[in-house]
């Protein structure tokens, strides 16, 4: 109700002035927009519960880096592997000696498609978990729409991981 009166809250705590909005529906549609982006993408719950949070704060640096965390604990928990980043999706998605399946692995398109979804998860370490976990906050500039793309992404790779089973006797 703040916005009514041309003020909001920052992430610190303190009041500022924002454009006034002029009714209640401007109002739910300034607060809820954010909401509404990962609504209208399809967000996987899994991103939903790591990030949601810290995207609502507008902190994407905190969203995306949690939702990629996440992406490692999801595989931990299909294969009951302990181990983290490359070391866990190699050891996991090893085409000889898998700890997890999606496919039967017969043919050449199903080998590809397990081995896409082992570098996509690969990728987005390399690409969001790794340089968030190495670079200051301060120094990692992120807006909403590229935080919107990269937690789009990370959905797409729990979706896959949906399907996935742990291989019996691991």
């Amino acid at each position: 109700m703040l916005l009514l009166v041309g003020l909001s809250v920052t992430k610190e705590g303190r009041l500022t002035e924002v454009v006034q909005a002029m009714t209640l529906d401007e109002v739910d549609r300034r607060v809820n927009n954010l909401r509404r982006q990962l609504y209208i993408r399809a967000i996987h719950y899994e991103v939903e519960k790591y990030c949601i949070k810290d995207y609502l704060r507008k902190d994407y640096y905190d969203a995306v880096f949690e939702a990629a965390k996440g992406l490692a604990e999801r595989v931990r928990e299909i294969t009951g592997l302990t181990v983290d980043g490359g070391t866990l999706f190699q050891k996991a998605f090893a085409k000889n000696d898998p700890y997890l399946f999606f496919n039967a692995l017969k043919t050449d398109s199903e080998v590809s498609e397990f081995i896409g979804l082992k570098e996509l998860l690969e990728s987005i370490f390399h690409l969001v978990r790794n340089p968030v976990a190495h670079t200051p906050k301060i120094n990692w500039k992120m807006d909403e729409t590229k935080a919107l793309d990269i937690l789009t992404l990370i959905s797409f790779a729990h979706k896959y991981l949906d399907e996935c089973h742990k291989v019996p006797n691991k």
